[in-house]
């Protein structure tokens, strides 16, 4: 129990966050002014942030994950577990989100979703190349 805990407290964390921020409006704010050029961007970058935001707290959640099974390292039987771990945070991020502002945002939360398993794959993808290589003789 003890050697998942980095990956508890962050998924701890990560609820605790959802859930004080579900009701926020977190859009970009423009001035009356703005053109649509400026409100375009403004919207751009906003996902973009919103993006890499997901993937990021997702790939240290995998990370963690990972980390708490040192004896395992990152194989491919870790890597489809990590995926459905990320997906089971993800699906239960989305319906507290769901459940606190009263609404589903099917499009956004899928979008989340992929974001989420995206971070998952990155940082897999670090792991797996990463890992100590079986000792191997020298030619």
């Amino acid at each position: 129990m003890l050697k998942h805990a980095p990956a508890i407290i962050w998924t701890i964390a990560l609820y605790t966050a959802t859930a004080l921020t579900a009701g926020l409006s977190v859009g970009p704010s423009l001035a009356p002014q703005a053109t649509i050029a400026q409100a375009s961007a403004a919207s751009f970058w906003f996902e973009t942030n919103h993006a890499v935001l997901h993937a990021a707290t997702f790939a240290v959640l995998i990370f963690a994950v990972v980390a708490g099974n040192r004896g395992v390292g990152a194989n491919h039987s870790m890597a489809a577990l990590s995926i459905l771990i990320a997906l089971g945070v993800g699906v239960g991020q989305e319906a507290l989100q769901s459940a606190l502002r009263g609404r589903l945002a099917l499009g956004n939360s899928a979008f989340d979703l992929l974001c989420d398993v995206g971070g998952a794959l990155i940082a897999l993808g670090v792991l797996l190349r990463t890992r100590p290589q079986p000792n191997t003789p020298a030619l």
